[in-house]
């Protein structure tokens, strides 16, 4: 967050829901040294730490409070410039700089590709998949600072190595069959004008007869058509 003054802090929101709302736990920043993008990392031993960035690499031991930590701020050896600590827990010995764990540096996993100067990535395992985040500014207007959000999947190499990743256009395949009768969010889409496609729904023995949308639109003359098969389809 920004400070009054001037500089970043880190500071602590508290909420007993994940999508809010959230109150200043301290009332005062937890950091104050112009430090930003932290992570929260929970070792096997159920420790806490915080990792975070700019644009160096640091981390502290959290108290078991989640918003208070013990002895001093700790730097890790980084080679390149860093901004947010990514901690994938799937190989935690090869991949985390965890405690005073011996760390060797293993290459780059992204380039910037003309994309933005940052990616803030981030890696999850789903459904048997292994699935990496990242930001570019791919959409129209895009820029450093106008990001959007790709993903693309993945396979760790030998000795669990995590591969140099490309930037793609498509993205991540599909895993599974779209339920057309539950409600689909997409509330914070963005560019939505022009042709957009819905591919892998599965309508089951029934043929729908109706579609629920709401929809807002930014002009006056915004307008939604929905086509069967083709642009020009039914």
């Amino acid at each position: 967050m920004s400070r009054q003054g001037g500089g970043s802090a880190i500071g602590v929101g508290v909420s007993d829901t994940i999508p809010g709302p959230y109150k200043d736990a301290l009332g005062r920043p937890l950091l104050s040294n112009s430090k930003i993008d932290p992570t929260v990392f929970i070792d096997d031993d159920n420790q806490a730490y915080m990792y975070w960035g700019n644009p160096g690499l640091d981390y502290v031991r959290l108290n078991k409070d989640m918003i208070s930590y013990s002895g001093g701020i700790n730097a890790v050896s980084v080679s390149n410039t860093n901004f947010q600590a990514l901690l994938p827990r799937k190989h935690p010995l090869r991949h985390q700089p965890v405690r005073h764990r011996a760390r060797t540096y293993r290459g780059i996993v992204m380039d910037t590709q003309d994309a933005p100067f940052t990616n803030h990535p981030a890696i999850i395992t789903y459904k048997g998949g292994d699935y990496f985040f990242y930001h570019n500014g791919a959409l129209p207007g895009g820029s450093g600072y106008q990001r959007s959000i790709a993903v693309e999947k993945f396979g760790y190499g030998p000795n669990s190595a995590i591969p140099n990743m490309r930037i793609t256009a498509a993205g991540a395949p599909q895993i599974g069959a779209l339920d057309p009768y539950f409600r689909v969010e997409a509330g914070t889409i963005a560019f939505s004008s022009g042709l957009m496609t819905v591919k892998g729904v599965d309508f089951g023995a029934a043929r729908p007869a109706s579609v629920n949308l709401r929809v807002a639109g930014g002009e006056n003359r915004a307008k939604v058509e929905l086509r069967l098969g083709a642009r020009r389809g039914r």
